[in-house]
């Protein structure tokens, strides 16, 4: 085949995963020990991606030949494993989302500009980290919209959280 054609491939194909990771970045803001997730989606990927290359590699393969094809299905296997694993965790939920309180921190205001403001000019935020303890772990969401500016700290909140098929939990959209 020509290699014009394994060139527009790739570059589609990375363009592809690029725009899924897109649409998923909100849920990686959302989902609760989401390094846990990804390490564990990580270590599944390398060795699905070890496995299958595994399976490809024939006998009269040389060394060099053996290497490239381990490296790229375990590449494949770590850039694919974490989109794969954070949307089947919010896209089949074990249980029912529930409102469930959890004890408020803060909420905070973040910026997100290539310029700086202008002397004078009135900034409006880009979003609003909310701070809050769930399973006595201090947490940190994003929400475009600030939904609990009057509460003090150590206010019960509620928020709808749901258990993901992976079961790890996450808040769903409050906006």
């Amino acid at each position: 085949m020509n290699y014009k054609i394994y060139a527009v491939i790739g570059v589609l194909g990375v363009l592809g995963i690029g725009l899924l990771y897109s649409f998923e970045l909100s849920w990686f803001d959302r989902t609760m020990d989401m390094p846990r997730l990804v390490l564990y989606a990580l270590l599944a990927g390398g060795t699905v991606g070890g496995l299958i290359a595994w399976r490809k590699i024939h006998p009269d393969n040389d060394l060099t030949d053996r290497v490239q094809i381990y490296l790229l299905f375990i590449v494949i296997g770590f850039v694919l494993a974490p989109l794969m694993a954070c949307f089947l965790n919010h896209s089949i939920a074990l249980g029912p989302t529930e409102n469930l309180a959890v004890e408020f921190v803060e909420e905070k205001a973040y910026y997100a500009s290539r310029t700086p403001p202008i002397k004078g000019e009135i900034v409006k935020p880009t979003g609003h980290y909310l701070f809050f303890y769930y399973d006595d772990k201090l947490r940190r969401i994003k929400n475009k919209e600030s939904h609990f500016g009057t509460q003090e700290r150590g206010d019960d909140i509620h928020l709808p959280i749901t258990k993901g098929l992976l079961g790890f939990s996450y808040v769903s959209k409050l906006d």
